[in-house]
């Protein structure tokens, strides 16, 4: 679709994309779990946070509290800024 000029927005992308490096989904996840959930980069240390969540529910919870909405927002935004006749969303779940 892509090859075709149609808009694919992947939610997977927009996922990894909201809590990249200087992102603010990256500062207030860091703000709710702390320093240790970055790199000595600035980026997120994703194996530490998934271990954590998956050891803790709410943990889990606060995380898709950050997450969730500002996966959303970035979904919206991408399709309607789409110039194509229409507009794919990829989303697993």
């Amino acid at each position: 679709f892509e090859s075709q000029g149609i808009v694919v927005v992947d939610a997977d992308i927009v996922a990894r994309e909201i809590v990249e490096k200087g992102q603010p989904a990256l500062t207030k996840i860091q703000e709710v779990f702390g320093d240790w959930i970055l790199t000595a980069n600035g980026e997120l240390d994703r194996r530490a946070l998934r271990e954590h969540i998956f050891k803790d529910a709410s943990a889990r919870q606060q995380l898709e509290s950050i997450t969730h909405p500002a996966i959303r927002a970035s979904i919206i935004q991408q399709l309607q800024a789409a110039t194509s006749p229409y507009a794919i969303l990829v989303s697993p779940l």
